[in-house]
């Protein structure tokens, strides 16, 4: 608890708390003809089109890189078991083409704005896609046993350097995670320079966590910082 509440007292007093689930492929799914797929995914879409009008979904989008998830959703939620109830009817997790892994995730109250309140006043109300690099920190074994209280501080102190050089979009810790430490969105940047960065993190170079980077394809409206320095925490 007391290394939680060291990363906790790092973020702004706007932070909030959201739903962040990450969509995985079902494992060992079965192969079906393409209509049948695309049919699946055609639902797929329009599920999570209406969980935005309802204003449960404040953003969603695939992973462009290779391995790790397809995608990501982030929800508005009471609790994770509304989450996962939401996902639940997604024809594409119905069809067991993926399941849902859901976080508690603390981030800037301001996530998923504009959109969420424009989508729900107007479903139609556009908005433009933007690949953004999402750092991803899962804990290791020695964040276990032995705790990165100082490392954490240190990683909060390296964070609002980059938010002030701009590079910063939106960051924040999981809740209720035994395996993921924090994430950080980015500014659209190369994965080279986004990985390059990750690897000189704090909590990475200290070895009390690992990080992976992936390419967010993801509504620009959704994200805070669109263009100001100090904006994405």
């Amino acid at each position: 608890m007391r290394l939680l509440f060291i990363f906790l007292i790092s973020l702004s007093a706007s932070a909030e708390d959201f739903c962040f689930g990450f969509l995985n492929s079902f494992p060992n799914r079965k192969e079906m003809p393409d209509a049948e797929r695309e049919k699946i995914q055609e639902g797929h879409l329009a599920h999570m089109g209406n969980m935005a009008k309802a204003g449960h979904l404040l953003a969603a989008g695939p992973f462009l890189t290779a391995e790790g998830p397809r995608g990501v959703v982030v929800y508005r939620c009471n609790s994770i078991e509304q989450a996962q109830q939401w996902t639940a009817n997604d024809p594409a997790v119905i069809n067991k083409r993926l399941t849902l892994d859901v976080h508690l995730w603390r981030g800037p109250n301001a996530f998923g704005e504009p959109l969420a309140s424009n989508l729900k006043a107007d479903p139609s109300a556009k908005y433009e896609m933007v690949q953004l690099p999402l750092l991803l920190f899962s804990k290791t074994r020695s964040w276990e046993s032995s705790g990165p209280v100082d490392v954490l501080a240190e990683q909060s102190l390296a964070i609002k350097t980059l938010q002030l050089q701009g590079k910063v979009r939106a960051s924040g810790p999981f809740l209720d995670s035994a395996e993921y430490a924090a994430l950080l969105i980015l500014k659209d940047m190369p994965l080279a320079e986004a990985t390059t960065l990750a690897k000189g993190m704090p909590l990475v170079r200290s070895g009390y966590a690992t990080v992976k980077a992936y390419i967010w394809l993801v509504a620009n409206e959704s994200i805070p910082g669109r263009g100001d320095p100090g904006l994405g925490h």
